[in-house]
């Protein structure tokens, strides 16, 4: 079973929580370089929080989006609750140029056959 989110990882309340209940999960974070993951941020507002705004501008007036470029600070609390050995990080870029080592190495890391298949689930 897993989850998929960008949204927990930069909410420390979100994250203990987590390991209260699953002290054992096994984390993958996904970094992106921090200018790309922010114009990235900046172009999924644009049609909401950003709506006419030049990315200087939004950079100004929506703080949020310089804040989830500082990974550094998100990853540390991810590393200062979880297991070192439960924590996998990737490059987004990594996904993007080599997609089947990006996910070979996620398989490894799950201890997960690469003949897996999402969202399969086994039948007796």
């Amino acid at each position: 079973i897993g989850e998929l989110t960008p949204n927990y990882y930069h909410d420390e309340n979100a994250l203990k929580r987590i390991y209260d209940v699953l002290p054992n999960v096994k984390i993958i974070l996904v970094l992106r370089e921090p200018v790309s993951r922010a114009y990235s941020h900046y172009q999924l507002s644009s049609t909401n929080q950003c709506e006419g705004m030049t990315f200087d501008q939004a950079l100004q007036k929506t703080p949020i989006i310089k804040t989830l470029s500082l990974q550094s600070t998100f990853v540390k609390q991810v590393i200062s609750l979880f297991p070192s050995e439960n924590i996998h990080i990737q490059i987004y870029d990594n996904l993007r140029d080599k997609p089947q080592q990006f996910i070979s190495e996620i398989f490894s890391f799950l201890n997960s056959s690469k003949n897996s298949t999402p969202g399969a689930r086994a039948t007796t």
